[in-house]
């Protein structure tokens, strides 16, 4: 347990310095500036658990099959985002191009995020990391999207709402269950 621990802590010291940080050099950065900023940090996270799992490809392509069903669902899920007849809640702007609604990079920060992520998970199924892990994600990812949307990288009908938080909440149970009950990925030796 005091891994996962760490594990968490690392985890939100990071969230913690981006939610200080970007707020602040935003301003004084190209529009576009974000995306490649959290694009940059997921492959680097993705390159080093990468070789931190190295020796055990099949944990590696558990944890792919999981950062593409992230990619897929938040591309459907951001689309549908966008359509005035469905949910018209959101658009995103400042991307280097799109692919219909959703900024390129975000394609691949999901895809590489969450193979990242699925790799970082602990090899033994946990509740309290799971929950830890799932509060910690929602509340950065509400924080961050507050980011996008103060800095008019992204905009809500109405305005930023809260939630968010609900939203990323129930993305990440969908992805805990993905990864320790579909795909498996504790059993990958």
């Amino acid at each position: 347990m005091e891994l996962e621990i760490q594990k968490l802590t690392n985890l939100a010291v990071i969230f913690i310095t981006l939610a200080i940080v970007l707020p602040i050099i935003l301003p004084f950065l190209p529009p576009f500036s974000f995306w490649l900023i959290i694009l940059t940090l997921a492959t680097a996270w993705f390159l080093i658990e990468v070789k931190l799992n190295w020796k055990n490809k099949t944990r590696i392509k558990k944890a792919l099959a999981i950062g593409l069903f992230l990619m897929i669902f938040d591309f459907v899920f951001e689309n549908l985002g966008v359509l005035d007849t469905f949910l018209g809640q959101w658009r995103s702007f400042h991307s280097l191009f799109f692919v219909l609604a959703v900024p390129v990079e975000i394609i691949f920060i999901t895809l590489l995020g969450g193979t990242a992520w699925a790799l970082y998970l602990p090899r033994k199924f946990n509740i309290f990391y799971s929950l830890g892990d799932t509060l910690l994600f929602s509340t950065y990812g509400m924080v961050g999207e507050y980011i996008l949307n103060s800095h008019g990288i992204m905009q809500y009908r109405g305005g930023w709402i809260p939630n968010e938080f609900i939203g990323y909440m129930i993305t990440w149970i969908i992805l805990h269950i993905l990864a320790y009950k579909i795909v498996k990925i504790n059993l990958s030796r």
